[in-house]
């Protein structure tokens, strides 16, 4: 664009679009970084021809790319990725070999004299790994971006939610049997008066089967996604590794409240009457 302050109209271009069309894709259970792919795709010569590129728009991709990736290295748990090594080694090799591959393969039956005209000069071998490359960068932003709106998803999830625990597993012994005899004696009660009573062994199956819904009331992983009701956190998380091609485990989640743990003064008002009034 020309003057000296295009930049910054491209800028909020860019901002607002991505914005848009990834809450947009956010509604369709598609991850935000969709909708700013798709931002570029309509926005820039491919459709519209709004945006073009510019020395300011590859700078500053190149300083977000950089800054996406310093973040995520920031938030992994080295003790976690040592467990993992092995697993995360495999996955994270797929990944990359996947996308260079599939990339490749495509260039390979696209990228002909007689179907895509180029006047490029690097031998066509090198522009099918480039287009390969580009393939595996754009898939390992994705994941990166995926995987951080799945950890924003799950702290909004704990902070609404307050689960008691990680997973039904965490449950102890002690607060399963306490829980199954307040079942139990509601049970009771309600057989009790109930019409047509039913036998003892009816009624904790029934009880068993209460449990269920204070395992979906309590533990995190299975409580109904805040998001989509109709799936459980687990569930969410299976999804979303499904679509990457991987393997995502939930291991630990801590929830702060404000306030929690400090001290509050408490105040005994008739003793200060009282020690006013001598």
């Amino acid at each position: 664009m020309e003057g000296g302050y295009g930049f910054l109209l491209d800028l909020a271009l860019i901002l607002l679009s991505t914005k848009l069309l990834g809450l947009l894709t956010q509604r369709f259970q598609l991850p935000q970084v969709v909708g700013a792919l798709l931002a570029g795709l309509i926005l820039g010569p491919a459709v519209l021809n709004v945006i073009q590129e510019t020395e300011f728009i590859k700078d500053t991709a190149e300083i977000g790319v950089i800054v996406m990736m310093f973040c995520a290295g920031m938030e992994t748990d080295v003790n976690e990725l040592k467990h993992s090594g092995k697993a995360a080694f495999i996955i994270a090799l797929i990944g990359v070999l996947v996308p260079i591959g599939g990339g490749f393969a495509l260039a390979y039956f696209f990228n002909q004299p007689g179907v895509i005209e180029s006047d490029a000069t690097t031998p066509v071998f090198l522009q099918n790994m480039f287009i390969g490359v580009i393939l595996t960068a754009t898939s390992v932003c994705i994941s990166v971006e995926t995987v951080k709106e799945l950890g924003k998803d799950i702290d909004m999830q704990a902070a609404a939610m307050n689960p008691s625990f990680l997973d039904k597993s965490d449950v102890d012994e002690a607060t399963l049997a306490k829980e199954k005899e307040i079942l139990l004696v509601q049970a009771l009660e309600e057989n009790k008066n109930a019409a047509k009573p039913k036998p003892e062994q009816i009624i904790h199956k029934m009880v068993e089967g209460r449990i269920g819904k204070y395992y979906e009331e309590n533990c995190l992983l299975q409580q109904a996604f805040v998001k989509e009701n109709k799936v459980s956190v687990e569930k969410h998380i299976e999804a979303v590794a499904k679509e990457l091609g991987g393997e995502i485990k939930l291991v630990k989640c801590v929830r702060f409240e404000k306030g929690e743990g400090i001290e509050k003064k408490q105040d005994d008002f008739a003793a200060e009457v009282a020690s006013m009034a001598k």
